[in-house]
């Protein structure tokens, strides 16, 4: 389930509740006021994700290249028939 961050309008409290992505919740529980609480939107870490699959790329990249090098080697030692 998602963790989501409330803020309650009338008590200015601030805290996060887990619960399902359909569900949403308007009511404070610690002061008891109706309809107050508004959803605070998450951060997104997209960066580190992103730089960290750039790199694993370009490793593979680097590898396939490596390995083409010894492949073409490898042939041009080998006499044609």
């Amino acid at each position: 389930m998602p963790l989501y961050s409330y803020r309650c309008s009338h008590c200015e409290l601030v805290f996060e509740k887990l619960h399902g992505m359909a569900e949403k919740l308007i009511d404070c529980e610690f002061c008891n006021e109706k309809k107050c609480l508004e959803r605070i939107p998450g951060k997104i870490n997209i960066s580190a994700t992103t730089s960290n699959a750039g790199k694993i790329v370009k490793e593979f990249i680097d590898s396939a290249k490596e390995e083409l090098k010894r492949d073409r080697n490898k042939l041009s030692k080998q006499e044609h028939k």
